[in-house]
């Protein structure tokens, strides 16, 4: 046999040993990604060691035939048509065994590349998840081919033999190589900028539209963010950065074909982190676009990725926490959605976790990040634990301890607590951030509608920055979704003078109140052709909202700005027209929001590829 030949015979040898090593790269490397990773299922492991089993029976035929090749080699006569037959005796096994070992990796691989089908039809998969498939791949072909022709043992040059294997392993490696470069390197399409020398004021009120921006694709806008001394636009495949004094892009982080769930910015504006379908969770410097850390995450749960909808996530520059809101069996369910757990932004591993103490439960709802700590509400009583158990418990009006924690991101140590005992309804609890960061609302209310207390504490230190809050409440709340709250800052609050609404109504007044005591107020009237509008953002001399009109023009949404200086009951309307695009993943519905950018004041609204900046 020419080395031809045996080179052939020895590739499936090369091949079976270098795609079992890339595919076991794979599965340790899927095994171990971070954020309680659900990995491999219990059926592709269970495969795993059936194949490992198969794979030792078919080495332990093959150092028989080599043995018996051996004898076979030093005998004549009738002893050597004995050692014959036992020869090819060992080689039909190892020949078997190699068929069931294919037949085997094969089911793997075609487990593998439906995963890396699934993965990439939700976002990019990561290198170990996506190798598996390939791997498998390159393995069950080896087998095959030791299936067919099981290499000669008895005769043939080193040189064809080496040449096969060697060959075998190179194949592997192309594979491997190839798969890096299509989850790591080939899907990212970015650019990034260097940080800016410095960022202009928000303006104290507007008039005219100074610039429009419309995303790439033409699709709706997903979510924006004040980052980097801009703001941070969530489009589908990515995130982009625009200037907001000009409009124009400054930087941006796309995956072509994947597709974004959630966009998350610290309240210092210098970090941005973009959630992607699949799990995948990208943290980007907000300033310059630069990626701190590029991760897929797995849970325990089918759906990882949607598990991280229902959870909060608070960014700050330091670090990440992450605390589940969805109770399963009960709010007092002792698990994880008890803790909070603080995480390295650049490696995405636990660096700390906060477990409420017992006797305490945490706050249910979400309330963000503050600028230097994340803050954690507890509701401490005697026995609260079991009482957790009904249904109705927390609109039951009892007495316990409400304790506020600041806690650092970088150890999880308390940098600061607030601590009263009061008599309320937990349910009526709730906790919203300022959307400075700069300062934390807690409101505590008895149930019947009326606040008895309300407490704003100060991020850095806890200190009691105004007590007893007149009209901020949880009904503010609700009226005034808590994402596009812009009311709550460091400086003081608004509040809707008028609550609960008149349905009919076309003006509306809102009050400012300042925490050193002072205030301003404004009476807000709209087109009777309008709705109500939402989303008021009171600026240094002006109110700023924004209403829409009705249409059935698919195509075109007719909006209103309208801007009331403080103290005057005069309205100045700015007509805006924006196009419409039908989305399932947008901006709440009928929400606009009016943001305080630097440079600008911008208009997003629900279903609309345009962001308008306003001066």
């Amino acid at each position: 046999m020419g080395v031809r030949g045996i080179w052939l015979r020895w590739f499936g040898a090369g091949l079976s040993l270098s795609g079992a090593l890339v595919a076991g790269l794979g599965y340790f490397s899927w095994l171990s990604l971070p954020g309680g990773a659900a990995g491999p299922s219990v059926l592709v492991t269970a495969a795993l060691v059936v194949l490992v089993t198969l794979a030792g029976l078919v080495v332990v035929a093959h150092t028989q035939a080599l043995r018996r090749a051996s004898a076979l080699a030093r005998e004549d006569g009738r002893m050597a048509e004995l050692w014959e037959n036992w020869l090819k005796e060992a080689v039909t096994a190892a020949r078997r065994r190699a068929w069931a070992c294919a037949a085997v990796s094969g089911g793997l691989a075609v487990h593998g590349w439906m995963g890396v089908r699934q993965a990439f039809a939700e976002g990019v998969p990561d290198f170990g998840e996506a190798v598996f498939g390939p791997g498998s791949t390159v393995m069950a072909i080896g087998f095959v081919l030791l299936g067919a022709a099981m290499p000669d043992l008895r005769a043939g040059p080193w040189a064809g033999r080496v040449a096969g294997v060697a060959s075998g392993v190179g194949v592997a490696g192309v594979v491997a190589l190839a798969t890096f470069l299509a989850v790591t390197i080939l899907p990212v399409e970015a650019i990034t900028t260097a940080r800016k020398d410095r960022q202009a004021p928000v303006p104290g009120s507007v008039d005219r539209i100074k610039w429009r921006w419309k995303t790439p694709d033409g699709e709706a806008v997903r979510d924006v963010a004040l980052a980097g001394g801009g703001a941070v636009v969530r489009i589908r495949d990515g995130v982009m950065a625009l200037d907001t004094e000009t409009g124009d892009e400054r930087w941006h982080y796309r995956r072509p074909g994947a597709e974004t769930l959630s966009l998350v910015a610290s309240p210092d504006g210098s970090t941005v982190m973009a959630v992607y379908a699949g799990g995948r969770r990208v943290v980007l410097d907000a300033h310059t676009g630069r990626v701190r850390s590029d991760q897929v995450w797995r849970d325990s749960e089918q759906d990882p990725a949607r598990k991280w909808r229902r959870k909060q996530t608070a960014l700050s520059s330091d670090g990440y926490v992450a605390r589940s809101l969805a109770f399963s069996a009960g709010v007092g369910d002792r698990t994880s959605e008890q803790e909070v757990r603080g995480y390295d932004l650049e490696t995405s591993q636990t660096r700390w976790t906060y477990s409420a103490p017992d006797g305490c439960l945490m706050l249910k709802e979400s309330y963000g990040a503050l600028r230097d700590v994340f803050p954690v509400v507890l509701y401490c009583a005697e026995g609260i634990e079991e009482k957790a158990g009904d249904p109705h418990w927390d609109r039951e009006v009892t007495t316990v301890t409400i304790v506020v924690l600041g806690l650092n991101p970088q150890n999880g140590s308390h940098v600061w607590r607030h601590k009263r005992t009061v008599t309320t309804a937990l349910s009526y609890v709730g906790a919203y951030a300022s959307a400075d960061g700069g300062v934390l609302a807690v409101t505590l209310n008895e149930g019947r509608g009326e606040t008895t207390e309300g407490v704003v504490l100060a991020q850095d230190d806890g200190r009691v920055i105004a007590d007893r809050l007149e009209g901020f409440d949880d009904g503010v709340a609700s009226v005034w979704p808590r994402h596009y709250f812009n009311g709550l800052s460091a400086g003081g609050y608004l509040i809707p003078q008028e609550y609960p609404r008149d349905a009919n109504a076309t003006a509306e007044g809102f009050r400012w109140v300042s925490f050193t005591g002072d205030t301003k107020q404004a009476s807000v009237s709209w087109p009777r052709s309008d709705f109500r509008p939402r989303g008021a953002l009171p600026l240094s001399r002006a109110l700023v909202t924004a209403s829409h009109s009705y249409s059935d023009d698919d195509k075109q949404k007719l909006m209103t700005v309208l801007v009331t200086p403080w103290d005057t009951g005069k309205t100045v309307r700015i007509p805006v027209t924006l196009e419409f695009f039908k989305s399932s993943d947008t901006l709440p519905f009928d929400v606009v929001p009016v943001l305080p950018a630097p440079g600008s004041v911008m208009l997003v609204s629900s279903g609309t590829p345009l962001i308008i900046g306003l001066v």
